[in-house]
């Protein structure tokens, strides 16, 4: 069984702690939620090559995989920010692509095509360390 450099691992974490209240405190503009993008977890080339090397890539993926659910899991449990999700960009994109045709165009709730907000705040993280 890999172990984890727990100290790369709590770094991001407490990065992520720190983060939530730092932005908690300028957050809320005319009293709605702002918004938040937790980006991919990404895995520095020199730790996966070193990860790949040793035979624990696996590991280190599963790693990475976890803090980015466990990530989105801490910071929506807050219910201080509107998470953005970018992963099933696709789908959404496929939605505004029926509601051009199959909804009532001024209906102001309804998808628009190729009009998406963005996420006035994002948190990057990385995985600098493994073994």
């Amino acid at each position: 069984m890999t172990k984890v450099n727990i100290r790369a691992i709590s770094c991001l974490f407490c990065l992520g702690l720190f983060l939530v209240p730092s932005l908690v405190q300028g957050q809320l503009t005319e009293g709605g939620k702002d918004t938040l993008f937790i980006g991919e977890v990404k895995i520095q080339p020199t730790v996966r090559d070193l990860a790949r090397s040793t035979g624990n890539e696996l590991g280190l993926n599963r790693a990475a995989q976890s803090l980015e659910s466990q990530f989105i899991q801490a910071v929506s449990a807050t219910r201080v920010f509107q998470l953005v999700d970018r992963k099933r960009l696709a789908d959404i994109q496929a939605e505004q692509s029926f509601a051009a045709v199959a909804v009532d165009p001024a209906d102001p709730r309804a998808a628009q095509l190729l009009k998406m907000a963005g996420a006035r705040w994002a948190f990057l993280p990385e995985i600098d360390g493994f073994q």
